[in-house]
């Protein structure tokens, strides 16, 4: 990645092509975690935001990973998922949520 970034992003007098590349990546999933919790608020309560982005929006994000332009739609399947992929005891309680 540190080769290919430095085709792409230039440098500057404190971080490197692959270090500032870096940042954008971590904006972006700061991005798509604060619209997930957004969108499921009573279920971002219920978990906290820590164990919600570790529990469900990350492992949710990385099977299903954002190919529409509009944010909007980013937990269209979140349910789905929670049904065939989250195997907790509180399942039925993140559910019906």
């Amino acid at each position: 990645m540190s080769e290919e970034a430095a085709d792409y992003i230039t440098p500057n007098e404190r971080l490197g092509s692959a270090e500032r590349i870096q940042i954008y990546n971590q904006q972006y999933w700061w991005r798509l975690l604060s619209t997930l919790q957004e969108n499921f608020p009573t279920l971002t309560r219920l978990f906290g935001y820590t164990d919600f982005n570790r529990s469900l929006a990350t492992p949710f994000l990385l099977a299903h990973p954002s190919h529409h332009f509009s944010l909007a739609r980013l937990g269209d399947k979140l349910s789905d998922w929670i049904d065939e992929c989250y195997t907790a005891p509180d399942k039925a309680l993140v559910l019906s949520s």
